[in-house]
Order: C-alpha cells, then sequence, then structure tokens
C-alpha cells in the first residue's frame, strides 16, 4: 500500500505543479512541491523496505531516482528541459521506479520513459502548431529557412534513407516519412521560438534566470559577462577584434553565438539601472503538464513503445 501511495504522490506533486506551470506569468514552479515528491517517495519506499525486511524497494527506488535525474540533468544542461522539468523527472524515477518494476519488469520503466517522450513530443506539437500556424510571421519565417538552409535540411534529412534500406517497404516507408516529418517540425519550431516565443514585461518584473532578448542594447565588452552570465573569453573569440560594442542580438546573427542563457543577479542590476523601462523575454514550453499524464497512461497499461513495435 506504501508503493501505491507513492505513486500518488508522485501525481499528485506533479499535477500541482503543472498547475503553477501553467498558471503562472512565466511558468515559475515551486521547489518545494517537486522535492515533496521526491523526499516523500523516498521516505515511503524506506518504509516499505523497513515493513518487509527487504532493501530492495529503496535501493529499486534510489537507482530509478538517480537514473532519471542522470537523465534530467544532462538534459537541463542541453537545454532540452528546464530546471522545474528535471526536478519533475526526478520525482517519476524515486516515486515509481519500484512500483513499475514489480508489474512489468525493467519495462515498465521504459514504458514509462517512452510514453514521457512521447507524450512531450505531441505536447509540443500541439503547443506550436497552435501558436506557430496562427501567426503568419512564423509560417513565412518557416518558409524562409527552408530556402536559405537547404543545405542544412538535407544534411539532416539524409540519414532518413537509411530506413527503407534496412527494413521492408511497409515500415522502411513509415519510419522515413516519421523521420523527415521530424526534421521538418525542428524548423518550424525554430521559426515558432524566434517569432511568437516572447512576450514584453516591465523592467521591474524581471528576475534572475529570465531569458532577456539584448536587440538594440549596446554592451561594452565588460558588461557582456554580467549580462549573458558567460567567461569573457569565450564571447570575445566569438567577436572581431575592434567591434566588442555589438549588441548580443548582432553577435547572434553575425558570429553564430546561439548560446542562451539565464539572465544574473549581476545583469539585472545592469538592466535595471539603465533607462531601459520594458524588456523582451524568451518564453519556453510549459512542460510539466507532460509528466503526470505520461505517468497516468503508463500506470494505466498504455505503451507507446509496444504500440510502435507491433504496428511496424
Amino acid at each position: 500500500m506504501l508503493i501505491q501511495f507513492s505513486v500518488i504522490l508522485a501525481f499528485s506533486t506533479l499535477f500541482i505543479a503543472s498547475i503553477f506551470d501553467v498558471k503562472s506569468q512565466k511558468g515559475d514552479v515551486p521547489a518545494s512541491v517537486l522535492f515533496l515528491g521526491i523526499f516523500g517517495g523516498l521516505t515511503l519506499h524506506a518504509l516499505q523496505s523497513l515493513n518487509t525486511g527487504s532493501i530492495e524497494p529503496l535501493y529499486i527506488s534510489i537507482m530509478g531516482g538517480l537514473g532519471f535525474t542522470a537523465y534530467g540533468f544532462i538534459s537541463y544542461v542541453l537545454d532540452m528541459w528546464g530546471g522545474a522539468d528535471m526536478l519533475g523527472i526526478s520525482v517519476l524515477g524515486f516515486s515509481t521506479s519500484y512500483f513499475l518494476i514489480e508489474s512489468s519488469g525493467v519495462i515498465g520503466l521504459l514504458d514509462l520513459f517512452i510514453n514521457m517522450m512521447a507524450v512531450a513530443f505531441i505536447y509540443a506539437l500541439i503547443f506550436g502548431g497552435v501558436k506557430g500556424l496562427n501567426s503568419r510571421d512564423t509560417r513565412k519565417s518557416f518558409i524562409k529557412d527552408l530556402k536559405q538552409k537547404k543545405s542544412k535540411v538535407m544534411l539532416l534529412a539524409t540519414p532518413g534513407l537509411i530506413f527503407p534500406a534496412l527494413m521492408n517497404f511497409n515500415t522502411g516507408l513509415t519510419m522515413f516519412v516519421l523521420y523527415e516529418f521530424m526534421v521538418l517540425v525542428y524548423f518550424f519550431f525554430q521559426s515558432v521560438e524566434s517569432e511568437v516565443m516572447s512576450k514584453e514585461i516591465d523592467v521591474e518584473e524581471l528576475e534572475v534566470g529570465d531569458v532577456v532578448s539584448f536587440e538594440g542594447i549596446e554592451m561594452h565588452d565588460w558588461k557582456v559577462k554580467n549580462l549573458i552570465g558567460i567567461s569573457i573569453e569565450k564571447a570575445k573569440s566569438k567577436i572581431p577584434e575592434g567591434r566588442i560594442n555589438d549588441s548580443l542580438a548582432m553577435i547572434q546573427n553575425r558570429y553564430g553565438y546561439s548560446e542562451i542563457v539565464g539572465l544574473t543577479e549581476e545583469g539585472l542590476e545592469e538592466i535595471r539601472d539603465s533607462d531601459t523601462e520594458k524588456v523582451e523575454i524568451k518564453e519556453g514550453i510549459r512542460f510539466m503538464p507532460v509528466f503526470p499524464l505520461a505517468l497516468a497512461i503508463t500506470v494505466y497499461g498504455i505503451s507507446v513503445m509496444m504500440f510502435l513495435i507491433y504496428s511496424l
């Protein structure tokens, strides 16, 4: 019963976190809610181990949690997930691993992971599709990017040819079409991000960690580090000598500097001390609802992995 409570706790904390993510202005999720899911799950598994006299429940909870956390952390470093998303993934690992392994073996954990990725993809597709398809600028930007980046499009699309070569005709053709569709989705979401995933706010509402668009703000070399939180050597390496005063946006556009980092404390003070009244911040997709939904469909026996295996 304690293990079932752990799963319920995971779903509940992730559901509450999802409400904060969707309803708050900037998608702020209280870390305390997610830590409750993590440490609550560990505590319930520890009690289960004491009740049964077996270390297995706690051991599997810890190992599953560490595995999911490692994936979440790597994804966070690679900017695939946000910080709150990383904790959400940890909640799934620590609080549900033992239940899933007891129910379905290691396949249960794989089901949860694949379901999570599938739900995230569909969720992002719907979210970005609604925003992007309703934006004329996004559609124009998407078509323009495909034309301007023909070589990159071809480079990314070419590996799809391996599917028809290695599989039977129907499966190979299906996988080829899915792969090429994913390539187009990738470029479409780049256009969505650049055209509609931003909003203007008052400087007073800025917080540390916000990703600010610095277009039009001229910066001296000593300000680059403060504003974007990177080493000055790395910033200078992207800028030809004599062009240090270019804005970050010009650095990005002209010299290929595209690292996205949050605003530092020093940068926040710098902007607040300036004459700037409003700034534009970049928004990300609110992914937290993905986690309780993925957990729910996994617990109810829905397996995207099995569907793909048997349908292809």
